[in-house]
């Protein structure tokens, strides 16, 4: 159900893309200008984009607001920890891109990217968001076979 492109490309024996550095250019690219018809989601500091590459692949590109200004190498221990996790659970890490002031060079915007996973995320199917339509419809189809068993004798 969550398993991501990482997980299924490992099961095929093919090798994993490798975590890399993103130009903010391909990032614009991806997400033709981080337009707002490309926004999944959205938090107080973050936005995250649905984005696709040259060759097909369905990217997420979390958009994250830095309050504290700090250099480029102080996020680097954590961006390492984030690009190391691997689960089949879990949406790996395929890159990310600093965006930083041109005054100071510190950091002013991080852009995480991530595999794309149509089903969701982790905290919907935990929550049950989504399940209310699946048990509306369970309901519908009840009601209506039980009028319709009562208006019309079997078969």
């Amino acid at each position: 159900m969550f398993t991501g492109y990482i997980s299924q490309t490992m099961k095929m024996g093919a090798t994993i893309p490798t975590y890399r550095t993103f130009t903010l250019e391909e990032l614009k690219n991806t997400t033709n200008n981080f337009n707002s018809m490309n926004i999944i989601s959205e938090g107080t500091h973050h936005r995250i984009y649905r984005a696709t590459i040259a060759d097909g692949t369905h990217l997420a590109i979390r958009r994250l607001e830095m309050t504290k200004k700090r250099s480029p190498q102080s996020y680097m221990s954590d961006i390492e920890e984030i690009s190391k996790l691997r689960h089949s659970h879990l949406s790996s890490a395929l890159g990310h891109c600093f965006e930083c002031y041109p005054d100071d060079s510190s950091v002013s915007r991080i852009y995480l990217v991530f595999e794309f996973t149509a089903n969701g995320n982790l905290r919907d199917h935990i929550s049950g968001k989504g399940r209310e339509a699946e048990l509306i419809d369970v309901m519908i189809f009840s009601y209506a076979r039980c009028c319709v068993s009562r208006t019309h004798p079997p078969l």
